[in-house]
C-alpha cells in the first residue's frame, strides 16, 4: 500500500512540475504582439493566471516530492484537483465548454492543438481529484510513521539510530557489540561521586565511560543513577 502510495504522489509531482515549467515557458517566450484574451472568471489577463497558477501547481509538486506524510500531500493534490473542478464549471456557466480558447499558447510552444491540449488538461486534473481521493482514503489507513532516534555508543563512539519507541531499552551496539541503553542524547543524568560523594550531571549517552569527578578528581565510571 505504501508502495502505490508513493508511486501516485511522485507521478503527481511529477505532472503538476511539467505544467508549472509549460505556464513559465509560455509566458516568457509569447509573442510581444500576441494578445492573450482576459479570463472570464477572475477577470484578469491570462498570462498573469498563468504564473499565479504555475506558482501553485510548481510548489505543489515540490510537496509532492519532499514531503513524507502521504496526507498532506493527498490534501493538496485533492485541492488543486478540486479547483480546476470548479473553474471548469465556472466556465461552463460563463458559457465556455472548453479551455481551447485560452491554451493557443501551448500550440505556439509545444506545437500541440489547443483542443488537444485542453482534453490533456481534463485528463490531468481528473487523475489528481481521484487519485487524491483514493490516495487519502489510502493515507488514514496507513501505519504511522516510524520516529527514529540517533545517539553514539559510549563504547566505541559509534553512531546508532533506533526507534523512537524503544527509548530506555538496552541492546547490542551495532560496531562494538557492546551492550548500550538507548537514550536520548539531550537527556541529562544526576549522580554522586563514589569517593567523595560530589554532584555529577552527565548526559544519559555517557553512561559507562570514566572521567575524573570534577570535585576530587579521582576517576570514575558514569553509572546509571539508583
Amino acid at each position: 500500500m505504501q508502495k502505490v502510495v508513493s508511486i501516485f504522489t511522485n507521478s503527481a509531482g511529477a505532472l503538476l512540475l511539467a505544467l508549472a515549467s509549460a505556464l513559465f515557458l509560455i509566458n516568457w517566450t509569447s509573442p510581444v504582439d500576441v494578445v492573450l484574451p482576459h479570463d472570464p472568471i477572475f477577470q484578469m489577463p491570462l498570462s498573469e493566471l498563468f504564473w499565479i497558477i504555475g506558482g501553485i501547481t510548481a510548489v505543489a509538486g515540490l510537496i509532492c516530492f519532499f514531503n513524507e506524510r502521504a496526507t498532506i500531500s493527498a490534501l493538496m493534490v485533492l485541492w488543486l484537483g478540486f479547483c480546476f473542478l470548479v473553474i471548469r464549471v465556472g466556465l461552463w456557466v460563463a458559457g465556455c465548454h472548453g479551455l481551447a480558447g485560452y491554451l493557443g499558447g501551448f500550440t505556439y510552444n509545444f506545437g500541440v492543438t489547443a483542443n488537444t491540449t485542453g482534453v490533456m488538461a481534463d485528463f490531468v486534473f481528473i487523475y489528481l481529484f481521484i487519485g487524491g481521493c483514493i490516495m487519502l482514503w489510502l493515507g488514514r489507513r496507513l501505519p504511522a510513521p516510524v520516529e527514529f532516534q540517533k545517539m553514539s555508543c559510549p563504547a566505541c563512539g559509534g553512531h546508532v539510530k533506533f526507534p523512537l519507541r524503544n527509548l530506555g531499552q538496552k541492546i547490542d551496539c551495532p560496531h562494538c557489540r557492546a551492550t548500550v541503553a538507548l537514550r536520548n542524547p539531550e537527556e541529562r543524568l544526576k549522580s554522586s561521586c563514589f569517593f567523595c560523594q560530589g554532584h555529577i550531571e552527565f548526559p544519559a549517552h555517557s553512561i559507562g565511560t570514566k572521567m575524573p569527578c570534577p570535585h576530587c578528581k579521582k576517576d570514575i565510571t558514569l553509572k546509571e543513577p539508583t
